[in-house]
């Protein structure tokens, strides 16, 4: 099943763009798989301009498929994004999952999304969570959310996406 993505003028904001996913198999495998798109995470602005400053290197952004999560409230990303990055922790933050209550670290980062004209993100909080037994990285939540407008036609397994 391949997911063909395309941009497209947005019907309602003229001279704007939106991304379109089509999976294949229709309805039944967004049904199945959700809503996942590939996003790039680095480190956020006002880190990467310490580390130029100092004269250090900056660690390239890592992308990822992540899942459009309805469920979490702020952008979340897998241990192995966070390590890699040398993300410094920014403080903690209680997860409510559907196993209860989660301490989990949390950083700020740069979020985009690639071979698309979503909006980037220079500097967003992510919390860590493990999604090691999981086919993406990074879960998608209402914070990003809240600057998208969404189109899910689960019967012909097609999302639209613009901000």
């Amino acid at each position: 099943m391949g997911i063909q993505v395309q941009t497209r003028p947005d019907p309602k904001k003229p001279g704007q763009m939106q991304l379109a996913l089509a999976l294949g198999g229709g309805g039944a495998a967004l049904a199945t798989r959700g809503i996942i798109i590939n996003v790039s995470i680095g480190i956020d602005l006002t880190t990467a301009d310490a580390l130029r400053s100092l004269g250090q290197p900056i660690p390239n952004p890592i992308t990822c498929p992540a899942l459009v999560d309805t469920g979490a409230s702020i952008l979340a990303i897998d241990q192995s994004i966070a390590q890699p990055l040398n993300l410094k922790k920014r403080g903690i933050i209680t997860n409510h999952t559907a196993n209860g209550p989660r301490q989990c670290n949390l950083f700020a980062v740069a979020l985009s999304f690639p071979a698309t004209n979503l909006k980037s993100y220079d500097v967003i909080q992510a919390s860590e969570v493990d999604l090691s037994t999981q086919p993406f990285k990074c879960l998608i939540g209402r914070d990003v959310l809240s600057h998208w407008h969404v189109h899910y036609n689960g019967q012909f397994g097609t999302v639209s996406i613009a901000d």
